[in-house]
């Protein structure tokens, strides 16, 4: 049945394995080496499920998030009895009252289900709100009676919404879309963060997530990998955690994805020393550590170093230096008290990375030792204010 009809039977496995984000990567990695399309959901043609579009396959609504099968059934049935939704707000205002509240709106608007329509993403979501509330406003004013004489109305009778204009603003960039594509579906449906890199990868001899993952799961066992086996990855974080270990040391867990699967990395105190300023969520790294087998779990990375993937886009074989990051803070003068509390906070992020505290009254500066991690950074911009906090 794959053979002769891939695009149905690839359908029907999409949807059959809708619960786990992994396996559907990984079938559309399939998916594409078959030419088989993945396009992305739609107000106007999709369906609940994955289903079949000409020689492609259109994404199913179920599966984004925030989006109930009582909704789905309902946007079905008014497209297929009133006909394709016209605008933004035709869609808003038919599907009034129909269990498709405003988070469900924001992600069908997210994951790209209104960009056949010719909207921009970031206009939609900045009117949004406003649109569903001009619309509840009419529908309150219509049961209750109180209508303007003056008022507009339509074609029934009834007290028509305010016409809310959408904004001519500049759209997300590709990468602020691929991310909440990924929020919302668990997918990057418009591309990948790994496509700008494919060229520096094949260079630099970078192993493909999946065909370690592969490697290890087959049933004649491992042909090409090993344990304790030095390789490089590249992918983009896809999450990350970090916990303190009892000798009082920094270690991270980092699930790391490319386009053909993912993998748990764990990163111990030196690796973040030098590198765990680049880990962060949907960012794109270059790692190399040794292959870890343990306790019949699936393989991990032991981590010996992390880079981020943009120094591997320069033309040339070898990639340069890694750079020294380090963590600037700006306070109005050494006597303010946010001093002290800024060096309990390093307390918590031991490390050999350097950290520079300018006191703009004296023009002075201090210097400290940390780990300029995510947690780092993010506590001290909310304390202090983002413009008072820079990492370069």
């Amino acid at each position: 049945m794959k053979r002769h009809y891939p695009q149905q039977y690839m359908a029907a496995l999409l949807t059959s394995i809708l619960d786990s984000s992994a396996k559907v990567a990984e079938y559309i990695a399939e998916c594409r080496e078959m030419g088989i399309q993945l396009l992305p959901p739609d107000v106007n043609a999709s369906g609940a499920n994955f289903t079949v579009e000409g020689q492609n396959i259109r994404y199913g609504l179920v599966a984004i998030k925030g989006i109930g099968w009582g909704a789905i059934d309902s946007l079905v049935q008014e497209r297929t009895a009133n006909g394709p939704f016209q605008s933004f707000e035709d869609f808003c205002r038919r599907m009034s009252g129909k269990e498709l509240n405003r988070r469900a709106i924001e992600n069908l608007i997210k994951a790209g289900a209104f960009d056949s329509m010719g909207y921009k993403r970031r206009a939609l979501l900045e009117v949004a709100g406003s649109v569903l509330d001009s619309i509840a406003q009419s529908v309150r004013d219509n049961i209750s009676g109180q209508l303007d004489l003056f008022g507009d109305f339509d074609d029934t009778g009834e007290k028509a919404p305010a016409i809310i204009p959408i904004p001519d603003v500049q759209e997300f960039s590709p990468m602020e879309k691929m991310a909440m594509e990924k929020e919302t579906t668990g997918l990057y449906l418009s591309g990948h963060p790994m496509d700008a890199y494919r060229d520096a990868v094949r260079r630099i001899g970078a192993v493909p997530i999946g065909a370690v993952m592969g490697d290890f799961a087959s049933e004649d066992g491992p042909q090409r990998f090993q344990d304790n086996q030095m390789i490089t990855v590249a992918g983009v974080v896809a999450s990350a955690r970090t916990r303190t270990t009892k000798n009082n040391t920094l270690m991270s867990y980092i699930q790391l994805e490319d386009d053909t699967g993912s993998m748990e990395l764990m990163a111990f105190q030196r690796a973040l020393d030098s590198g765990g300023a680049y880990v962060k969520d949907n960012a794109a790294l270059l790692v190399k550590g040794r292959i870890s087998l343990r306790d019949e779990k699936e393989p991990q990375l032991m981590v010996e170093t992390i880079r981020p993937l943009s120094d591997a886009n320069a033309p040339g074989e070898k990639l340069p230096p890694p750079k020294q990051a380090k963590l600037w803070v700006k306070l109005p003068s050494e006597a303010d008290p946010e001093l002290e509390r800024i060096r309990l906070i390093l307390t918590m992020f031991p490390g050999t990375q350097q950290m520079i505290i300018y006191c703009e009254r004296e023009k002075k500066r201090i210097g400290a030792n940390c780990l300029i991690h995510e947690g780092l950074v993010a506590e001290l911009e909310e304390r202090l204010g983002k413009e008072n906090v820079v990492v370069k």
